[in-house]
């Protein structure tokens, strides 16, 4: 494998008097280009219209930078075509370059047969058939001394190679050769290129999609290689300068589909060079030339054939100097397209670079002065306070004056919240996707093809997509509230809300619950200034404010005897949070307190789950003695006689309880009837005191009742035992 110097070098080697001259490599923008020879091109106009080359500003990956490439102009599928050339190493790609979309695309197949690497080959586009035409070159294949002469068809439509099996038309091949299409003859015409062994072919031939056919035209040109070759549709001929056959030449030739006729010019011609690039521009009805090399140096100069004379053009601005580069008309754009070559002559330096040759957009126009301008745009609109809660995509358009160069490209940056660095992109529009939360600023300009640049401006975007923090506390009574938890106060919910980002813009107030029941819920919700919402809730919060409800069945209020079994109950009953607690003087169920005697009181109290009391429920309850009569009550007892009240205390169970410490004291006697039994009793002697006497014989208590005065009637004695309040009584008769 060859190294790029050496092919260079190999390419050249019959240059003998070639001198290497070293050129810039940037485009000029002060209105005059300094040419190799020290003499300016000076601007002869600032109108708008006057052609100009401009920087083309691709957008995504391009082919290397290459030398001895070729490029047609597929009018059918309105695209660039490219094929091969030398990078370092000998290349095969296919790229076509769309103008609309600025985007050179690698369609080279995978699969499939396909020409081998190669450089310095022929090219066209047969326009009739809409295929491209390969033939010959320069490759890797030392049997042939690096000559190749296979032809090749490239599909434009399916994208894809076919080999054609034609008559060689060089034993060798040929290097060097130039294609253009007849629009006569319909046919792609061959001229020209070199075997190992010669300057160039003096053959002209034509494919007619099968093979090569030997035309043998009366008048040829001689024989060379490095001329450059093109078709001019407007006036149906092939267009064909200079070149080098042992030395370069600088002759002008046009084949009108019959014959070859060498146009006598007068005035000034681009002089002697080779390796030039050349296209037709079908919107004037020119063919350009730019470029090439004289045999010392490379050259930067633009030259145009109007079909009768050479005129040297004068643009403001030019690329850098250069050979072996390879030009294209785009007619739906109306530029030239110029792309890559040897910029430094002698020493193989290439370049990917890449220029427009017209008017318009994208070509800096001479005079231009004003800057364009970039309008901002947004993919969602913040709210009011200037917020977004979302990812948000900034678009930059810009725009140049009407007449101006057109814009090249705009730059931005991005600082805050989100950085980006200054950035540069080709074009009039960019996105920038803004994805960082916070405040970002984006400065952005644009710069037009004259290099006017405007002054920076800037956008602030600001992004909240992070909903708010909220929370919620309760307290009941100013104490911590524990929700599932019955509480007998209010109970306050608060809400506190943080934002780190835009910051709060509202919170729910507190909220305070009074009415009793369960489940109830408290709901917050926080909005942050981006209208972000967060929501928060207390729930299963229990209020119960009313106490629980004692009812009690035994005891009752009333007397109970002595020892009397008495079974205690009662019930608590709460509707809300339910009983805690229910306790009674003794247990429910339990024995009621009859064992001495006196007032007593039987006393519940209960509580709720909620901390509710309900107020002490008694009963009051007396226990007394119960009265065994000892003397028959039936017996009527004459009046003013004494009458024998004889009695035992006893309790519930009639166990006799009488005591001598107990005293009986008899307080009253009531008449309770006029009529007595007729039976008479005198007791005799009657006891004058208001005291029982105690009777041990008897274990009980005697009365002795005197009844002076009583009339006839029924009676009853009333008396206490002790302490006691109790009044007991027990009955007799009085008859006169």
């Amino acid at each position: 494998m060859l190294h790029l110097p050496s092919i260079i070098t190999m390419l050249l080697s019959s240059f003998t008097v070639f001198a290497g001259v070293s050129a810039s490599a940037s485009l000029l923008h002060n209105g005059s280009f300094i040419g190799l020879f020290g003499q300016p091109n000076i601007s002869l106009t600032n109108s708008s219209q006057f052609q100009n080359w401009g920087v083309a500003t691709p957008i995504g990956p391009i082919p290397s930078a290459r030398t001895g490439h070729r490029m047609v102009y597929d009018s059918a599928h309105s695209r660039t075509i490219l094929f091969g050339g030398h990078d370092g190493n000998y290349l095969d790609d296919v790229w076509e370059f769309d103008s609309t979309s600025k985007t050179w695309t690698n369609v080279t197949p995978a699969t499939g047969s396909k020409p081998a690497p190669r450089f310095d080959h022929g090219m066209a586009y047969d326009a009739s058939r809409g295929k491209v035409v390969v033939y010959g070159g320069r490759a890797d294949s030392p049997s042939t001394q690096g000559y190749i002469g296979d032809t090749w068809e490239w599909d434009t439509a399916g994208r894809f190679w076919t080999h054609k099996s034609s008559n060689t038309l060089v034993t060798f091949g040929l290097g060097g050769s130039q294609l253009a299409y007849d629009p006569i003859r319909n046919q792609i015409i061959l001229f020209g290129g070199r075997a190992y062994f010669n300057f160039g072919s003096t053959v002209t031939y034509a494919w007619n999609g099968t093979n090569w056919i030997n035309l043998s035209p009366v008048v040829s040109p001689v024989g060379r290689t490095g001329h450059s070759m093109v078709t001019d549709t407007a006036r149906s001929r092939i267009v064909m300068f200079g070149g080098y056959n042992g030395n370069l030449l600088e002759d002008t030739w046009e084949w009108d589909g019959g014959g070859w006729m060498q146009i006598a010019t007068s005035g000034a011609t681009p002089g002697r060079r080779g390796n030039s690039g050349m296209s037709f521009d079908t919107e004037r009805g020119v063919t350009i030339l730019f470029g090439g090399n004289h045999g010392t140096g490379v050259l930067g100069d633009t030259w145009e054939w109007d079909g009768t004379a050479w005129s040297l053009a004068e643009p403001c601005d030019s690329p850098s100097p250069r050979q072996f580069s390879s030009m294209v008309y785009d007619v739906q754009q109306k530029k030239h397209i110029l792309f890559a070559g040897v910029i430094v002559f002698g020493t193989g330096v290439i370049t990917d670079e890449m220029y427009l040759y017209g008017s318009g957009s994208g070509i800096p126009p001479c005079g231009d002065a004003s800057a364009p301008e970039t309008v901002s745009y947004v993919t969602s609109v913040p709210n009011i306070q200037g917020w977004n809660d979302s990812d948000v995509t900034v678009g930059l358009e810009a725009a140049d004056n009407e007449g101006g160069s057109g814009v090249k490209e705009i730059t931005y940056s991005a600082t805050g919240a989100q950085s980006v660095s200054e950035t540069t992109t080709a074009g009039t529009s960019v996105s920038v996707l803004l994805t960082t939360e916070g405040e970002t600023t984006i400065t952005y300009f644009a710069t037009d093809e004259a290099g006017n640049s405007e002054t920076a401006q800037m956008l602030v975007i600001r992004i909240d997509k992070t909903a708010p923090v909220l929370t919620s506390e309760a307290t009941a009574g100013g104490n911590p509230y524990t929700a599932g938890t019955w509480t007998n106060q209010n109970v306050v919910v608060s809400f506190d809300c943080t934002d780190a980002v835009s910051g709060v813009a509202s919170v729910t107030q507190p909220i305070t619950l009074s009415s009793e029941g369960e489940n109830q819920t408290a709901n917050g919700v926080c909005t942050d200034v981006a209208g972000n919402s967060a929501n928060a809730s207390s729930v299963n919060i229990k209020i119960d404010k009313t106490a629980p409800v004692i009812t009690i069945t035994a005891p009752t209020s009333g007397s109970y005897l002595l020892n009397q079994a008495v079974t205690t109950s009662y019930t608590c009953t709460d509707g809300s949070s339910g009983v805690a607690s229910c306790t009674g003087t003794t247990a429910n169920g339990g024995s009621l307190d009859t064992a001495s005697i006196g007032g007593k009181s039987f006393t519940v109290n209960a509580t709720d789950n909620a901390g509710n009391s309900a107020s002490s429920t008694s009963v009051n309850y007396t226990v007394g003695y119960g009265v065994q009569v000892l003397f028959d009550q039936t017996k009527a007892h004459k009046s003013g006689s004494t009458v024998p009240i004889k009695i035992r205390l006893v309790d519930a169970n009639g166990a006799n309880v009488s005591s001598e410490t107990t005293v009986l004291r008899a307080v009253s006697v009531i008449q309770t009837g006029s009529q007595a039994s007729p039976i008479l009793d005198d007791a005799g002697n009657a006891n004058p005191d208001y005291d029982f006497r105690y009777d041990q014989s008897s274990d009980g208590y005697i009365f002795n009742l005197k009844t002076t005065g009583y009339g006839t009637g029924t009676y009853q004695l009333n008396f206490i035992a002790g302490n006691s309040s109790t009044v007991y009584s027990v009955g007799f008769q009085v008859r006169q």
